[in-house]
């Protein structure tokens, strides 16, 4: 957040801040998009906020990555206040690069990423880093945006890490885990976690498109199955853990047919990404509450906890 003040003030030090009229006579000061598919528009208002909403629904309620955080709160209360604070300096830290933005645009006189010998949106911010900012300057904000990224990655580790340790192998055993146990297997968990990281990021090879949205994207691929399974949970008094845990399968599958369809085969968007999460949860429903009605009755309410947690 320093690195992006400190970028805006050295823009208008060093150009004013005209370049702030002309991006709004340029149109690029517009913040809500009303023409567009709201299907495919990624941008369009209906697709923003309400498969917004969804996405992060799902990324602040059902991932761990930010349950284990709020369940570090002394209560519920405190939780709430947690995500409350949250979605406010998420929306100032949007508006500062946002801003940034708007500043480097000015900065480099319009000009598009190609003309300044670039291949990609994403690498103009540590261009004007690397290029532009004074010494002394640039070397501490690059470092602090490697920062950011270790801790996105470092909680991501400990989140799969703790799930492996208490989701499976602790259910799993008949004889409780040791602390020491539980330790040692989070351990190689993390490391087996690590590689899997590896593994599908070689995939991803293209120069084209925002890499933030390409990250998003990929996260509501899951994100759906996940909250669809959690309010499975807690709507459908016969739904089994069997039928969430096939039912999220199937949800998983169908966003990455619709990704990998769009991104590699036709390259085409049908679905904007942030349908990904709401298209997740209601096939998780569909097929979660169609395989719930082979059982009779409502389940106990020790089934019902199980599922849920």
């Amino acid at each position: 957040m320093v690195g992006g003040l400190i970028a805006i003030i050295i823009v208008v030090s060093s150009i004013g801040a005209g370049w702030l009229g002309a991006a709004a006579e340029a149109g690029k000061t517009q913040v809500l998009v009303w023409s567009g598919d709201p299907l495919s528009g990624d941008d369009t208002f209906l697709v923003s906020v309400l498969g917004g909403a969804v996405f992060a629904m799902a990324s602040h309620g059902s991932d761990q990555l930010v349950v284990q955080r709020l369940l570090a709160c002394r209560s519920k209360a405190e939780a709430q206040k947690a995500i409350i604070v949250s979605g406010v300096i998420v929306t100032v830290q949007f508006g500062v690069f946002l801003l940034v933005g708007l500043a480097l645009w000015g900065w480099y006189g319009a000009a598009a990423p190609a003309e300044l010998g670039l291949t990609r949106d994403d690498e103009i911010f540590p261009l004007f880093i690397v290029e532009e900012m004074p010494t002394g300057l640039s070397g501490p904000l690059l470092a602090g945006i490697l920062a950011a990224a270790m801790s996105t990655l470092s909680s991501s580790l400990s989140a799969l890490s703790s799930s492996t340790v208490t989701d499976v192998v602790a259910k799993a055993r008949r004889t409780p885990l040791s602390d020491a146990e539980g330790l040692r297997i989070g351990r190689w968990a993390t490391i087996c976690w690590g590689l899997a990281f590896i593994a599908p990021a070689t995939i991803f090879r293209s120069d084209e498109g925002d890499i933030v949205v390409l990250a998003l994207g990929v996260a509501g691929i899951t994100y759906g199955g996940s909250l669809g399974a959690f309010v499975l949970g807690i709507v459908n008094g016969r739904a089994r853990s069997a039928d969430a845990n096939i039912a999220f399968v199937l949800a998983v599958a169908v966003n990455a047919f619709f990704f990998v369809m769009e991104k590699y085969v036709i390259g085409e968007v049908w679905v904007a990404w942030q349908w990904y999460p709401l298209l997740g949860v209601l096939v998780t429903l569909a097929v979660g509450g169609a395989l719930s009605l082979r059982h009779r009755g409502a389940q106990s309410s020790e089934a019902a906890g199980d599922l849920r947690s």
